[in-house]
């Protein structure tokens, strides 16, 4: 037994000693906490990409779970990146294969006013020289009729002419051909019959000789007043007829070959709609404005329409070969830029992409003249998703160039940053009734913002980043009443009005403000030309909650 216990004492000193050794010799891997792996970990959010976060929470945006983000990966071209199929699908990205067709049928969209039809315009002149003693005709617009009484006039010739025809009468029976000379040199100076019967029943002269309207019509110009002096000859007022009129708009350089006289204009303004062939078109181009005019001929029977009034219209266009055609919301627009996202034949691959659109402005596409071959894939539904994720991963993007530069580089057409800065003038006063919980005078205020909206140019709409976007959320805001619902509405409109007062130069200080109660706690924010909070969202319940997020010094 002493024998057994020796044994195992002997047993178990031998691996004690083994193990010593054998530690001594070997060093464990280091291993990582999990603490150390969330430190390293980023978070990102599925629908705005361009959240990064180290720890987990929620989108400061939209409020969903982050998620880690090396869900999103590289690929291997240097401006290509991946998205994952999740991403894919909370974003709901879609694709366009490119294809070429005839583009036929489609419509454009015209401005332009009313003018005066020249080709019946006329002009009231004096038939002869005197000074003006009566004159009825007073202000611009004034409804003339032919025949009717327009003024009086002294005339040192008339009255010889008239004596002349007192002695000529004397000598009638002797000499009728000296009478009927004396006649018509009256008649010349347009005296009636009847007035010269009269001078010759009376033998009594006509001192202040009656001027009487030569045309129907409205006074268009006026040039002379009562007790002038005017020469035989001498224009005395331009006068046209409102039952037809000219109706004159602007079509774009790039746009001359798309009009043909005949082509049928669908016209419409204010309580006015009516359907006329084009007439004529201006064969030169306006070296300001790269435009030309495109003219009808309207019927105004009713007289509906005033000279000055400002018209829409639509015209069908064709193009004669097949034309490569993306839909608009592939496009995204960066000042002068146009740039798509082309799916890789790689799974879930993009890349950004510069192309050339053509100027034609179709309702729902874009024309591709240079950038894109048949057979390629683009994005067509979610493109800002993947434009982020291009800027969360340091990709080519439509940001690419800083903000500063693309402001230097922006060259804007006429009226462009002018009609901005009247639209952002009247956010600021939908702030301002909002502030006031005043729905009436938020609708009406609104009505007005659509309508500088409205008066936006094809080109200037381009110029302009999220117009379609503005134009919606304006539509909607003019047919609710409702405060709260008008606020939530606002708040899609300051979103897209912060990131135009980016794009353009502001002459007075605005502040970028933000209150993260508004929105059921999801937050808002909203422009303000003053530091001091007003809260837009909950108006005197809570005036000042909130905060400055950001400031826009005065551009120069």
């Amino acid at each position: 037994m002493k024998k057994k216990i020796k044994n195992y004492a002997l047993f178990l000193i031998i691996f004690s000693v083994g193990i010593y050794i054998g530690s001594s010799f070997y060093t464990p891997k280091k291993v990582h906490s999990e603490a150390e792996e969330i430190i390293a970990q980023k978070w990102t959010c599925s629908m705005h990409p361009q959240i990064s976060q180290p720890h987990q929470g929620d989108c400061p945006i939209c409020g969903m779970d982050l998620i880690p983000a090396e869900q999103v990966s590289e690929a291997v071209g240097i401006n290509d990146f991946e998205m994952s199929d999740n991403a894919m699908a909370l974003a709901n990205i879609q694709t366009f294969e490119i294809g070429r067709d005839f583009v036929e049928g489609y419509t454009t969209e015209l401005i332009g006013e009313v003018t005066a039809n020249a080709d019946k315009l006329a002009v009231q002149a004096a038939h002869f020289k005197g000074r003006l003693e009566s004159w009825y005709v007073k202000y611009k617009g004034q409804s003339i009729k032919k025949g009717q009484l327009i003024g009086k006039m002294y005339a040192p010739d008339i009255l010889v002419a008239q004596k002349e025809l007192l002695t000529a009468l004397s000598l009638k029976e002797s000499d009728p051909q000296i009478y009927e000379a004396v006649r018509e040199k009256l008649k010349l100076w347009k005296f009636t019959d009847a007035m010269i019967e009269k001078i010759a029943r009376d033998k009594k002269l006509i001192n202040y000789i009656p001027i009487y309207a030569d045309f129907s019509g409205v006074v268009t110009i006026l040039k002379v007043d009562e007790g002038d002096h005017v020469k035989e000859g001498t224009e005395l007022f331009e006068i046209a007829p409102l039952n037809t009129l000219w109706a004159e708009f602007d079509a774009y350089q790039p746009q001359a070959n798309l009009f043909k006289v005949g082509n049928l204009l669908e016209i419409k303004g204010d309580n006015f709609s009516q359907k006329a062939p084009i007439i004529f078109i201006e064969p030169f181009i306006d070296a300001i404005k790269r435009t030309f005019k495109v003219r009808v001929l309207i019927k105004n029977t009713q007289n509906k329409l005033k000279i000055g009034a400002f018209l829409q219209a639509q015209v069908k266009i064709s193009l004669q070969e097949k034309q490569i055609t993306i839909p608009k919301s592939s496009v995204l627009w960066t000042g002068k830029r146009s740039v798509v996202y082309i799916k890789k034949p790689k799974k879930n691959t993009f890349q950004m992409r510069e192309i050339i659109l053509d100027d034609t402005p179709f309702e729902d596409f874009y024309v591709v003249k240079q950038g894109l071959s048949e057979g390629e894939a683009i994005v067509s539904y979610g493109v800002f998703t993947v434009d982020a994720t291009a800027q969360l991963l340091g990709k080519e993007s439509m940001m690419t160039a800083s903000l500063s530069d693309k402001k230097h580089s922006l060259k804007l057409s006429g009226g462009t940053e002018e009609k901005f800065l009247s639209l952002l003038a009247s956010y600021l006063k939908i702030k301002n009734f909002l502030v006031l919980s005043d729905s009436t005078n938020i609708v009406k205020q609104n009505k007005k913002f659509l309508g500088i909206l409205n008066s936006f140019s094809r080109y200037q709409q381009r110029e302009t980043k999220y117009w379609a976007s503005l134009l919606e959320n304006s539509k909607k805001l003019s047919s609710i009443k409702n405060i709260a619902q008008q606020r939530i509405l606002f708040s899609d409109i300051s979103k897209i009005m912060e990131s135009l007062s980016e794009q353009f130069a502001v002459p007075y200080p605005l502040f970028l403000q933000y209150c993260p109660m508004a929105n059921s706690n999801q937050g808002a924010y909203w422009l303000s030309k003053e530091k001091n909070i007003k809260n837009p969202y909950y108006g005197k319940a809570m005036l000042t909650c909130g905060e400055v997020k950001k400031s826009w010094a005065i551009s120069e």
